[in-house]
Formats: C-alpha cells, sequence, structure tokens
C-alpha cells in the first residue's frame, strides 16, 4: 500500500522545520520507514528537506537519498557537500552509489569517491562507472555474499 501523506502531517512537520526543533521531528520521522520520508522530502523545499537529512542518522539518510526521484534528488543534493554525499555513499550499495555519481558534476563525483573511507566500494565504483546505466555492467552490483561451504541451510 503506498504512503499517503495528510496535510496536517505535512503541516505539522514544516512547522517543526521552521522552529529548527530537531528533536521533536525525529519523534515524527522516527516510526517512518525510508521510503515514506522520501514521499515526504518532496513536499518539502530543498532546504528543508535537506535540513531534515541532516538530522537523520548517515545510514537513514542514504536510504532515503536513495529512494528518492533521481531528478529531485540530483537537485536536493546541491544541498550537500561532497564529504556529506561521501557519508550517504559508504551505506549504499555499489550500484545505488554510482547511480548517484553519476547524477553529479563530474567534479563532485570524483571528489566523493576520493573521500570514501572504503577503498573497495570506491574501487567497485570506479569499475561500474565505466558501464552504460542501462546496460547489465551498469545495473549490477560488485558485493558478493560469502559463505562457508559447511554452511547449512535451516
Amino acid at each position: 500500500m503506498a504512503f499517503e501523506m495528510s496535510e496536517k502531517l505535512l503541516e505539522e512537520l514544516i512547522a517543526l522545520i521552521n522552529a529548527e526543533k530537531s528533536v521533536e521531528i525525529l519523534e515524527v520521522l522516527q516510526d517512518f520507514p525510508e521510503q515514506d520520508i522520501s514521499v515526504l522530502l518532496l513536499e518539502l523545499e530543498y532546504a528543508q528537506a535537506a535540513y531534515v537529512l541532516r538530522l537523520q542518522d548517515k545510514k537513514t539518510s542514504a536510504q532515503v537519498v536513495r529512494e528518492l526521484d533521481p531528478d529531485y534528488r540530483k537537485r536536493l543534493l546541491k544541498e550537500f557537500s561532497s564529504l556529506d554525499i561521501a557519508a550517504f555513499i559508504e551505506f549504499l550499495e555499489s550500484d545505488d552509489a554510482v547511480d548517484i555519481i553519476n547524477e553529479q558534476p563530474v567534479k563532485t563525483g570524483e571528489e566523493v569517491i576520493a573521500l570514501l573511507t572504503n577503498t573497495e566500494k570506491a574501487t567497485y565504483i570506479r569499475d561500474l562507472l565505466h558501464y552504460d546505466e542501462d546496460c547489465a555492467g551498469g545495473l549490477m552490483a560488485k558485493e558478493l555474499v560469502k559463505a562457508n561451504i559447511n554452511w547449512t541451510i535451516r
């Protein structure tokens, strides 16, 4: 079932943002899944949406950013530094990270990759950047789940 935002919720959230009531904003959003938070952000001005994202922990913010419409996300991320974007990228799969980096100006994308603390992820991203986004290479993630040969399924 798709999330439907009430006008009352939106008005409450905007009032809390304008009053910079960070604790209350987090209380309102605490039970919302990332997909629903992304729907809420679409109704806010970019600066307001950026404020809300900055309040969330980086992992939650990264998942919210991943869920956003690409055009909206591209514009919203202009509100963030390369360091902030790199912090989001650290929590994403490599294919999602490449999508976000490809939406940025080339210089910003290069800065973001250089700022990643996970060098393996940076390598994966660099590898995937060579593929067109609509081909198999552009759609895959480089992360691999490893399992011990002696493990059993229960």
